[in-house]
């Protein structure tokens, strides 16, 4: 491996640690309870959520549409759980 090779693989690595660390600072501050991945949603609890559209809107196709996505509802149907979702697209 050259000396290029090398220093573009470090920078590679120290971008991905500090985008990381700002990622992990940006949930801390969005006061969300904690982090929790679509696997762990329960579709059974919320039968009104179409687990097909929530599944294509967390792969984040819509940004590439340049589309926006309003999670609207009362409280305790999941709009947090799903906003947790969205952050990591």
């Amino acid at each position: 491996m050259g000396y290029r090779e090398l220093l573009d693989l470090a920078l590679e690595e120290e971008l991905g640690v500090r985008e990381g660390r700002r990622f992990r600072n940006a949930l801390k501050l969005s006061g969300l309870p904690h982090h929790k991945g679509l696997d762990e949603f329960d579709f059974g609890f919320q039968p009104t959520v179409s687990e097909k559209q929530l599944r294509e809107l967390a792969a984040g196709a819509y940004l590439g549409r340049h589309e926006n996505v309003l999670l609207l509802g009362p409280p305790g149907v999941g709009k947090s759980h799903c906003e947790t979702l969205f952050c990591d697209s």
